[in-house]
């Protein structure tokens, strides 16, 4: 139970340390490509790895929530939160201001994220995987 609780949570603990880290610094890497919107690109990115996590962490819990639907409200949620505390910590941080439009990529990122895993889970996932979201119901087509 606690190497499933470990395989499950620990790569989005360890995700949103280092988002947590990067939002501490007082600027960015020079090396990334600086275009219009290029900020808002960088955060969706950010987030929809960020997202695939979270998705990935409830649904292969050792406890996980009982509905497919339930999943996916706690990962957007989930999101959405993380989304603010990263917004709110970045306006106490030199040379950094919490963006509304940020927070917008942020979200919108961090669904494409949760999207893009349930796809894939649904096209290779394991079958024991709970909750069995993809499993069809008797005499459905």
């Amino acid at each position: 139970m606690i190497r499933r609780w470990v395989f499950a949570w620990l790569p989005l603990i360890g995700y949103a340390a280092l988002i947590f880290y990067l939002s501490s610094r007082p600027s960015l890497p020079k090396f990334l490509p600086n275009f219009y919107l290029s900020d808002k690109l960088f955060h969706g990115i950010e987030y929809a790895v960020f997202g695939a996590l979270v998705f990935h962490a409830f649904q292969d819990s050792p406890k996980p929530p009982e509905t497919g639907k339930k999943v996916i409200i706690l990962s957007i949620l989930l999101v959405i939160l993380y989304a603010i505390s990263d917004e709110s910590h970045q306006a106490y941080v030199p040379n950094r201001d919490a963006s509304f439009y940020d927070f917008i990529a942020d979200v919108v990122g961090g669904c494409v994220g949760i999207y893009t895993m349930l796809i894939m889970k649904k096209k290779w996932g394991r079958e024991n995987t709970s909750p069995k979201i993809f499993i069809k119901k008797e005499g459905a087509s």
